[in-house]
């Protein structure tokens, strides 16, 4: 099995995205990147940003899309998405009005519907948390609610390291129990705390959540941050430069 390559979620150069797009997926590409998840096009057709992407030799496999887009207007969520080649359009963020138990159940039965209707274009769906869906309602949660209203086959879950772990789950565990539905993984360190930092520069246990990504099928890795201290691309290549330290321990 060859080895995962690193994405990088764009979210964490968005201010940078902002300013100048075109010369800040340059630098991507230029720091070592080869795959990218997006969030937004920053103004760019997708015509024109699949052109740009093609000659930086950079590989989009996801997207982040709002919910209500999926919901109102699939057809455009499936025509970006193909033009940009993306394996994965993902509901990256569900809003406050979203988060009630029905709410929940109905956001589920949306990414349901927009996966059935994007299928054929050959695109997936995913769903990315964050904290607040794995929040108790009782006897579930709000991410129990999205995952029992939609179906396995058809909806993938893109977890996240950080957010699992300032929920008070394990990472490492809970992808096993999630297994193969999870297809896309935020890797996102932490400070013991709260805050965001550098992967390998935190608390996580990267050897358990690494060794538990690969036991449930080698999803997708995706290298994120969301906040950073100073220059973003100085902890872009720190992160780089340690997950690269723990693939060589892994080889040994």
């Amino acid at each position: 099995m060859s080895e995962p390559t690193l994405a990088l979620q764009l979210y964490t150069l968005r201010h940078e995205c902002q300013r100048n797009f075109r010369k800040t997926l340059q630098k991507v590409a230029d720091a070592g990147f080869r795959e990218i998840e997006l969030s937004g096009t920053f103004g760019l057709e997708a015509g024109e940003l699949a052109k740009l992407l093609q000659q930086l030799k950079l590989r989009a496999i996801a997207g982040h899309f709002g919910l209500e887009r999926m919901a109102d207007d699939p057809q455009s969520v499936a025509a970006e998405a193909k033009t940009l080649g993306l394996e994965y359009a993902v509901c990256g963020y569900l809003e406050q009005h979203w988060r009630t138990p029905d709410g929940y159940a109905a956001a589920g039965k949306i990414l349901q519907k927009t996966a059935d209707e994007l299928a054929g274009d050959g695109v997936k769906v995913a769903y990315h948390h964050h904290d607040f869906e794995l929040k108790s309602l009782g006897d579930d949660t709000g991410l129990d609610r999205i995952l029992a209203s939609s179906s396995g086959e058809r909806v993938a879950l893109e977890l996240d390291t950080y957010w699992l772990w300032r929920s008070g789950r394990d990472p490492a565990v809970f992808m096993r129990e999630v297994g193969e539905r999870c297809r896309l993984l935020h890797l996102k360190d932490g400070l013991a705390g709260g805050g965001f930092t550098e992967l390998g520069s935190g608390v996580l246990d990267w050897h358990e959540i690494l060794g538990a990504a690969a036991d449930i099928g080698g999803p997708h890795l995706i290298l994120e941050q969301d906040e950073c201290s100073g220059d973003r691309f100085r902890s872009l290549k720190m992160s780089l430069k340690n997950f690269e330290a723990l693939r060589q321990e892994a080889r040994s």
